[in-house]
């Protein structure tokens, strides 16, 4: 992958949402950019993948340390939003490392529950 990313994109989630965390990891990485548009823009790249996912991609050693390898790796971080995920110490962690690797700027909110204020 370009600019040295192993990963287009780092999935972060609650655990009670894993099945919205598999279905976009599954949509991302099979999705393929209309011929019409990377015709006219050589810049972006025609397959979305791979996306970086804990149930699939995770390898063995120090959760901690392994989490915060594999987001260094991502070019992009997904946060998949709800209440649950809200209150997680993980999904808050990994923004927080992401952030601190100074790429706030490539982090996407992906909304599946909760409301507005």
């Amino acid at each position: 992958m370009e600019n040295g990313f192993r990963y287009y994109a780092f999935i972060s989630y609650k655990r009670e949402d894993e099945r919205w965390a598999r279905w976009l990891q599954r949509k991302l990485e099979s999705y393929r950019l209309p011929s019409v548009i990377s015709k006219d823009k050589n810049d972006i790249p025609k397959r979305i993948h791979p996306i970086f996912l804990d149930k699939t991609d995770l390898d063995t050693g120090i959760l901690e340390d392994k989490l915060r390898q594999e987001l260094s790796q991502s070019r992009f971080l997904i946060v998949i939003c709800s209440p649950r995920s809200a209150k997680s110490d993980w999904v808050g962690k990994e923004i927080q490392d992401f952030v601190e690797m100074g790429r706030m700027d490539k982090i996407i909110p992906f909304i599946i529950d909760g409301t507005q204020f």
